[in-house]
């Protein structure tokens, strides 16, 4: 059985299967929603204990959608608080380029003329 292949068990060790085991009997479909988005696991669990397969793909899809559908909305919101924070700010941020562009210049005049001579 592969529960007790040595490889699988350092994959999965048994105390972690038997805790993502009785929250898999707990929860169900929402344990595998959410958890398969952020635990990796959780398709391992449902491969071993025997979840038909058409289930679990459409379980899947679904989760995947509202993932999709979640993250797209977030860099849609995030994107135009973005350009709203460029076109307020865009004044500072070239100050500050300038002045960093000034350093550096001043720098290497400052090592070129002082530090590259023998005395």
């Amino acid at each position: 059985m592969i529960i007790k292949h040595r490889v699988f068990r350092k994959l999965l060790p048994p105390h972690r299967l038997e805790m993502l085991e009785n929250k898999f009997n707990r929860w169900g479909i929402l344990f595998i929603m959410i958890g398969g988005r952020l635990v990796g696991e959780i398709f391992l669990v449902a491969g071993i204990l025997k979840m038909p397969r058409l289930r679990f793909l459409i379980i899947d899809v679904l989760s995947s959608l509202l993932t999709v559908a979640i993250w797209v909305g977030l860099g849609y919101v995030g994107g135009h608080t973005l350009q709203k924070i460029i076109k307020q700010d865009m004044i500072h941020i070239e100050h500050i380029a300038v002045l960093f562009m000034a350093s550096i210049v001043i720098y290497l005049l400052f090592r070129h003329f002082f530090w590259s001579r023998k005395y």
